[in-house]
């Protein structure tokens, strides 16, 4: 009971420098972590080195000797994604985004494609029919691709995927896959060109993504950082 103290003595100084492990399953191909301090990092440690560190810590007055697997028992044990979450928390939790802005910019753009918007009838399907037919369909282009805007989204278009805007138009000339993707970069530069707008849409929803997805791992991981010592 006693010698049982005396390794409970020295696993919780293991415990107090940062020392954690991986694998809840599989207790020999765990891997050993140690938090450094100065860098906010876990780095693998070598599991001879936490051997040669519980040595120096454990007093063993009652000649009990203990392996590794009771040492890698005793540790506690932190999943690699928990900690990966962390880390893509920490690093975005203190950015700004200007939600208002991204918002009033996505409205002038809209506003600016509104006034765009004009009735035509499909005779044949000339390169200016094809642009007036994208803008009335809400299409628009960062300057090197197209997005429609449906439903409070910029979703990308390929050509590939936009014959389905050319059609029901009253057309008498048909219009194939490989013209659309001929005129792509025609389309590109004569919409409504948004800048990097839809970039930062996507960067605000990924970090709003990770602030809910990673919020709780990351309150773990630090309530066990500031238990270290």
């Amino acid at each position: 009971m006693k010698s049982q103290q005396e390794f409970n003595d020295a696993m919780e100084i293991i415990k107090k420098r940062g020392i954690i492990r991986t694998g809840a399953f599989n207790i020999e191909s765990s891997v050993v972590y140690q938090y450094n301090f100065n860098t906010d990092l876990f780095n693998i440690m070598d599991k001879s080195k936490l051997l040669v560190l519980f040595n120096k810590l454990y007093v063993n007055s009652y000649g009990e000797n203990y392996t590794i697997y009771d040492i890698l028992k005793a540790i506690p044990i932190v999943n690699l994604s928990t900690i990966e979450n962390y880390y893509k928390y920490r690093d975005i939790k203190d950015k700004e985004f200007s939600v208002d802005d991204l918002t009033k910019r996505t409205n002038q753009y809209l506003a600016e494609n509104e006034d765009r918007k004009k009735e035509f009838y499909v005779i044949s399907w000339a390169l200016q029919s094809q642009i007036q037919n994208l803008i009335n369909q809400n299409v628009f282009s960062d300057g090197r691709k197209l997005y429609q805007y449906v439903n409070g989204k910029f979703n990308w278009l390929n050509p590939n995927n936009m014959m389905s805007l050319f059609k029901d138009k009253g057309k008498l000339e048909h219009i194939s896959t490989s013209k659309i993707k001929l005129n792509y970069p025609y389309y590109v530069r004569n919409l409504v060109n948004v800048g990097s707008l839809i970039s930062e849409l996507n960067e605000y929803e990924q970090f709003k993504n990770i602030l809910i997805t990673c919020n709780d791992d990351y309150k773990k991981i630090k309530t066990l950082i500031d238990g270290f010592d």
